[in-house]
């Protein structure tokens, strides 16, 4: 059994929600914890056919408890829109 957590730490695994963009969920790997409200993410696939290194990942949930993130979007160079749900994290 894993441990989780509504904090994140280095090491540890975001688990995105099943949405109709993402109806399979998304996982990321935390690589670097930059604030309360914002992490850097290892991740394949948000551009499909690519690993993204060091993508900025938002807390935006009201509890700041990362039920609820924005993602770097690299075409526009920018957060994207979107509000993802997560479950939180697991730890490693």
């Amino acid at each position: 059994m894993y441990g989780r957590s509504s904090t994140p730490r280095k090491g540890d695994v975001l688990v995105f929600r099943s949405t109709r963009r993402l109806p399979s969920g998304h996982v990321s790997v935390v690589q670097q914890v930059k604030s309360a409200r914002l992490v850097l993410v290892e991740h394949a696939n948000w551009e499909p056919g690519r690993v993204t290194r060091s993508a900025p990942v938002e807390d935006v949930s009201a509890a700041n408890d990362w039920t609820r993130v924005r993602v770097w979007w690299s075409p526009i160079r920018g957060m994207g829109k979107t509000i993802y749900p997560t479950y939180g994290f697991i730890e490693p």
